[in-house]
């Protein structure tokens, strides 16, 4: 996910000097529907009589099995958070100097090497703000599985949800939720000490 976030956030920091509120706006808006919601859109669109196998079958390929798999759980957690990579990195990455990446191309790097030796490096702020902001609803997430899994694969908040709800062993399910609670603080400790260097580089705070 950072390797497509950097890709992501490097394209909209380009596109933000010329149109800075269409960047935003196709960024943001994905992330606007409801969690259940877009995981149900996915759920009807790949399954066995859903519009993806149709198109298939369209053109003479044969029907797939897109659910209730692990792939289908990990591409509804990408498509789901996806944008929370993309947005630190494309705030880190408008506000490096064009003049650094120009005197880089006068001094005759090509982009890729632009793309390795300055933006990289100059983005991993955003990279750690990415990855935290990831973690904090990916760790305690539910719903993909149990929508796009079909309950078949458990992750940590499916086990919570269980002790919860079917187990009704509360004081287990409790014990979870605090060694979660414990991974979220240093998660955003670890977030709160990149937006105060930041800060204190002229930057803003992503809090």
């Amino acid at each position: 996910m950072p390797h497509f976030g950097v890709s992501d956030g490097h394209d909209l920091g380009e596109n933000a000097s010329k149109n800075p509120e269409n960047s935003s706006t196709s960024l943001c808006t994905p992330d606007v529907d409801e969690l259940s919601f877009k995981n149900l859109c996915v759920d009807v669109y790949s399954r066995e009589t859903g519009i993806v196998n149709r198109i298939l079958v369209f053109f003479g390929l044969p029907a797939g099995n897109f659910l209730y798999n692990e792939g289908a759980v990990l591409l509804g957690m990408v498509y789901n958070f996806l944008p929370f990579m993309v947005l630190p990195i494309y705030t880190v990455l408008t506000k490096i100097d064009s003049s650094i990446v120009e005197a880089a191309e006068d001094l005759g790097a090509n982009a890729i090497t632009v793309f390795r030796r300055i933006i990289v490096p100059l983005s991993i702020p955003g990279i750690i703000s990415g990855i935290t902001m990831v973690f904090m609803p990916a760790v305690s997430t539910f719903v993909i599985s149990a929508l796009l899994g079909g309950g078949q694969f458990m992750l940590v908040g499916n086990l919570v949800e269980q002790q919860f709800l079917l187990v009704n062993n509360w004081h287990f399910g409790s014990a979870i939720s605090m060694i979660l609670m414990v991974l979220i603080l240093i998660s955003m400790a670890v977030l709160n000490r990149y937006d105060t260097s930041e800060v204190k580089d002229g930057g803003v705070s992503m809090i």
